[in-house]
């Protein structure tokens, strides 16, 4: 028995009645990547193009057999009340967690006629997430000309959700949120409106820019996929100011 548990969208094993027979077993990441056989050489080509595929995640369980006859439809309900990827924490490692979705539910296999065994199991993307990446960060007030940092603990880019509020621009063409890293490559937001803009929501892992449930694709340009990096990047707007910069930066590991 293992006095811990897991936390899986937003509810923790134990409220659900359930004990750990073992640690979480977390699969090692696995580098995608593509062979590519060339005729009259020796051997394949393989290429890795920074992406990794999706880890399992294996919960060896148990819980006395009168308790559990009476809840295992709400465990799996719990497990599979839709089938979108939600935060799982290992009590172990609190400072990280995965994004999961459940593929194996509690099953029934009775040990001495007392016990259930059973073992969970999830489908996790492959990073390891940050707790403290998902904290956000509150760049405060952009003025003309004013240059804010964020550093990236680790050598992994992150794709930040970006917050603005009461963006305004000195230009009529609109103004530019820029992002450049240390080796002075820079990634911009083009605004497209000259107009005052007050609320903008942008999702660099998705690419995506809105209001609430209101599509703002059509106010921005992207050169390139927003991406922080390792060491420290300036954000910086030009030709424009904003009230307020909010940035959930999303760092992670493997």
């Amino acid at each position: 028995m293992v006095d811990t548990g897991f936390t899986f969208n937003g509810i923790h094993s134990k409220d659900k009645g359930i004990t750990l027979q073992g640690p979480v077993q977390v699969s090692a990441p696995k580098p995608k990547r593509s062979s590519i056989s060339i005729p009259g050489r020796n051997g394949n080509i393989r290429q890795h193009d920074g992406s990794y595929e999706d880890r399992t995640i294996r919960v060896p369980c148990y819980m006395i057999t009168d308790t559990f006859n009476g809840r295992i439809g709400d465990i799996n309900r719990w497990l599979f009340a839709d089938d979108a990827y939600h935060k799982f924490t290992d009590d172990s490692d609190s400072a990280h967690f995965y994004l999961a979705k459940a593929t194996a539910g509690a099953g029934i296999q009775l040990r001495a006629g007392v016990l259930n065994d059973f073992t969970l199991q999830f489908d996790a993307k492959p990073q390891r997430f940050l707790q403290s990446g998902y904290d956000p960060f509150n760049l405060g007030v952009f003025t003309i000309g004013a240059e804010k940092n964020i550093s990236t603990p680790n050598g992994y880019e992150a794709a930040p959700l970006i917050k603005i509020k009461g963006l305004s621009a000195s230009n009529p063409d609109g103004a530019q949120l820029c992002f450049r890293d240390e080796n002075g490559d820079t990634n911009v937001i083009s605004f497209n409106t000259a107009d005052t803009i007050d609320t903008f929501t942008y999702d660099a892992e998705i690419d995506f820019a809105y209001n609430d449930t209101e599509s703002l694709d059509s106010l921005v340009t992207v050169n390139v996929p927003i991406r922080l990096k390792a060491g420290t990047t300036k954000i910086y707007i030009k030709d424009g100011a904003a009230l307020n910069i909010t940035l959930v930066p999303r760092w992670w590991t493997l």
